[in-house]
């Protein structure tokens, strides 16, 4: 049997061998829609070769008949009904009563035209006679042989199993329609293909090649086969050979089926595992209440084994008080389950476990209650819990009767008071139970609440039960208590705080107002440099609105920051990092475009927590006080350079007294004469020397005392120091002396360092004289001493007639200095003078 289509014909439920009408008709001369009878018969191979044989027969029939023989020709009448029967079964009878019509008509015709024997004509009705039969049992024999190639045709086709096959060496010869299904791939790419690229993995179609190659026929088997898409499909196979060469075969796709057992011992593997592992016990009992199963949760809340309790009835697991409990506590009529219960039950060491059973019945194939499925909830932390709840309970009752702030416990449906602490009653002034069972709106401002009005922090007006109005500051949130909703409401008196904000708006005002007095513009900002507000001269000299700047910085006002200055933020934020005070300059541009030159004072504030919470700035101009100042600066450059000039000049003149003294000491030929000469010239030098050092020094107040006193000594050692043995030595620190300290001072060394050259080292060849300044905490120390033969100690210093010693005193006490003479090995003489 060789098919070429495997589809189903379409409509299910119909007869697979119907076929479609006009252009499928099978039936000799039937047209397709829309073409003639004609048209379709030359189309048709079968309806053009029968037709060609019955001309042939007639043509045979007219020659045999012409030529006298009545006895050969009948028989060729069977071919056209032979192909007829072939190919149109159900219309073999048809031909044949056809053929045998057109047998008798010819022969009938041609036997008239040759006038043949009598005898001749029965025998063609007797020929017609035996057409008829033998074309009809012909045409019958193919009709059956055709509906049975259809029937098996149909079962090959529609059957729910894959059906193929197959060559000797096991290429496929052909497949049904779900083989293709199963396989997922169409007919003409398994036909051909040998089976064995079908399946998975090459031991099972070898063991069915064995099977079936043996000439026996392969048990039903489970394998794989491989799908086109690369998936795998799990089917039943069985097959045999047929006449010793074909191999049929049959395959049943179990892929689903395996599937769901998968899922199945999935699911129960699932089952078991949460089972096992729950936190809440589960128990399973048999119509008796005995226990048949309990989970590790259950083992563990009773403390016992699985075969302890095992085949147990659970109601031997409950303490004795529950004897209601052991007898009913779980029941299997009526629906099988009496409802949710907790039961007090005994651990295995004694103590009391408080349990929640929720059983639910599981049922037999005859739909009876055959157990119950138990589930098992540890209810003692929860029981513990609760009381420790209630304890807490009392405890917070007392802590809030004990609070500060009153507190009111208000029903969320009705805002009725269902609870108040004492403050609350000192507020409103009524006792606890006047107040309980009223609305909570009589209390306060009307129109302030309502039925299922939410709140958080808010300020209210307290209506108090002498009509007394009090500011209080509310806090409600809601709470569930038992399931009942409601509100807690906290309140706290804010009469007073109201009072002091009064107050503080009051104190802003007055420092507002006194800002606005004061010229200088003046702002202030927050910690991170925005502004919270400026006077009224700020706002006008650079052009801005108060409630424009609030909140921004002066970078985020370009014109502003122009004005201010571009480094003026960030000196800001370096004041507000450290905190304190800080002074600079700045020029600043107004908003009618000058520059001015100002002082910036800056000084931050701190907030009650101690930490900088911005700054305050006061501008002052100092425009015209810039201005005056560098006039006088260049003044007084010009007196420094007159004054400077005055100082050469005198020094100039000095020199030429002395010089001119020089000139005179060639005339004087008394020693006294020479001496009181020589002694003015040194005074002259010394005073010579102040306005030469006033004159090179950068300032024309003071000069440094280390200098002058240096170039003063190096003059007397070369003037005076004649002995080779004789030395001055000195020690001076860098102390400024002014031109009122500088002169007497130096005239002061003079006199002490010529007098110890001339008098200190008579009789002796050698000595050292030995001059030091030293700065104190309160002045300078100046000290002359020499190692010579020291002053006689009859002579009193301040009282002796020497001119030296009186000019030494007299010039100490025109700077305020202190006098202090030792004798001792040699003299000593330290004035300090103070600053």
């Amino acid at each position: 049997m060789i098919l070429t289509e495997v589809d189903v014909p379409a409509g299910e439920g119909k007869d697979p061998r119907e076929r479609p009408p006009a252009e499928d008709d099978p039936r000799p001369g039937a047209a397709p829609a829309g073409e003639s009878a004609l048209g379709s018969a030359l189309k048709n191979p079968w309806l053009i070769l029968i037709m060609i044989l019955i001309a042939i027969d007639i043509a045979v029939t007219a020659l045999s008949i012409q030529n006298g023989l009545f006895y050969l020709y009948s028989q060729i009448f069977y071919l056209p009904i032979v192909f007829v029967a072939y190919h149109y079964p159900r219309w073999g009878v048809a031909a044949s009563l056809i053929m045998a019509a057109v047998f008798v008509a010819i022969n009938m015709f041609f036997i008239s035209m040759f006038a043949s024997p009598a005898s001749v004509v029965s025998l063609i009705f007797i020929e017609g006679g035996m057409i008829v039969g033998i074309g009809g049992l012909i045409s019958m024999l193919f009709e059956a042989t055709k509906n049975r190639e259809e029937k098996y045709e149909t079962i090959f086709l529609t059957s729910q199993a894959g059906v193929f096959t197959a060559a000797p060496d096991f290429t496929l010869l052909e497949v049904n329609k779900k083989f293709c299904e199963i396989l997922g791939c169409s007919r003409t790419e398994i036909v051909g293909q040998p089976l064995q690229a079908f399946f998975y993995t090459p031991e099972p179609f070898e063991k069915f090649s064995r099977d079936v190659g043996s000439g026996g026929t392969s048990p039903e088997m489970e394998t794989r086969l491989r799908a086109t898409d690369g998936s795998y499909r799990d089917v039943i196979l069985t097959g045999s050979k047929v006449n010793g060469s074909m191999v049929t075969g049959i395959i049943l796709d179990i892929t689903s089926r395996k599937q769901a057992d998968a899922d199945l011992k999935e699911s129960e593997w699932k089952f078991r595992n949460l089972i096992e592992n729950a936190h809440e016990g589960v128990v399973i009992l048999n119509s008796l209440m005995l226990i048949t199963y309990a989970n590790p949760a259950f083992l563990r809340i009773m403390g016992y084994r699985l075969s302890e309790v095992h085949g147990k009835n659970f109601s031997a697991f409950l303490t004795p008080e529950q004897e209601d409990q052991r007898d009913s506590g779980l029941d299997l009529g009526g629906d099988g389950v009496s409802g949710e219960i907790e039961v007090r039950a005994a651990h295995k060491d004694g103590t009391p476990r408080y349990l929640r059973l929720s059983a639910s019945p599981y049922f037999d194939d005859g739909l009876s209650v055959s157990g119950l499925l138990v589930m098992v909830t540890d209810m003692t932390a929860q029981k513990k819990t609760e009381e420790v709840l209630r304890e807490n309970e009392a405890r917070l009752r007392v802590i809030i009767s004990r609070l500060p702030t009153g507190v009111i416990l208000i029903d969320q449906d009705t805002w009725n008071v269902v609870d108040v602490n004492p403050v609350i009653e000192q507020l409103i002034g009524a006792p606890r139970e006047k107040i309980l069972g009223e609305s909570w709106n009589r209390f306060v401002t009307a129109g302030k609440r309502g039925p299922g009005k939410e709140r958080g922090f808010s300020e209210e007006v307290l209506v108090t039960a002498t009509g007394e109005e009090r500011p209080i500051l509310a806090t409600l949130v809601p709470v569930d208590i038992s399931g009942k909703k409601y509100f807690l409401e906290s309140i706290v008196d804010i009469t007073e705080q109201k009072e002091a904000e009064r107050a503080i708006r009051e104190q802003l005002e007055f420092v507002k107002a006194l800002m606005n007095t004061i010229p200088g513009p003046i702002y202030y900002t927050d910690s991170i440099g925005a502004f919270l507000g400026c006077n009224t001269r700020f706002a006008s000299l650079f052009g801005v609105v108060e409630e424009e700047i609030v909140g921004h910085t002066p970078e985020e006002i370009p014109f502003l920051s122009e004005d201010l200055g571009p480094d003026q933020h960030a000196k800001d934020l370096e004041l507000l990092s450290k905190g304190g005070v800080q002074v600079h300059e700045g020029r600043v541009n107004t908003s009618q475009g000058k520059g001015r030159t100002g002082v910036f004072y800056k000084s931050t504030y701190n907030n009650a927590e101690g930490y900088v919470a911005g700054l305050i700035c006061f501008i002052v101009d100092i425009t015209d006080r810039k201005r005056e100042q560098e006039s006088l600066e260049d003044s007084l450059r010009e007196k420094e350079v007159l004054l400077r000039e005055i100082h050469h000049r005198v020094k100039n003149n000095m020199q030429i007294i002395s010089a001119l003294m020089t000139l005179q000491q060639h005339n004087f030929a008394d020693p006294a004469a020479l001496q009181m000469l020589q002694e003015c010239q040194g005074c002259i030098r010394t005073m010579s020397l102040v306005h030469e050092q006033l004159y090179h020094s950068g300032s024309m107040r003071e000069i440094n005392a280390k200098k002058y006193l240096s170039e003063l000594l190096s003059g007397i050692e070369a003037s005076y120091l004649h002995q080779p043995g004789v030395r001055i030595l000195s020690e001076l620190d860098d102390i400024p002396l002014s031109i009122d300290t500088a002169i007497p001072l130096g005239l002061i060394v003079n006199e002490l360092v010529t007098n110890a050259i001339k008098y200190a080292f008579r009789g002796k060849d050698e000595g050292t004289i030995r001059v030091s300044m030293r700065g104190t905490p309160d002045g300078f120390t100046l000290t002359v001493k020499d190692d010579g033969i020291g002053l006689p100690p009859d002579i009193d210093p301040e009282k002796t007639e020497s001119l030296g010693l009186q000019l030494v005193f007299v010039l100490s006490r025109q700077i305020d200095a202190t006098v202090e003479i030792v004798r001792d090995q040699g003299t000593c003489i330290s004035i300090h003078v103070p600053r």
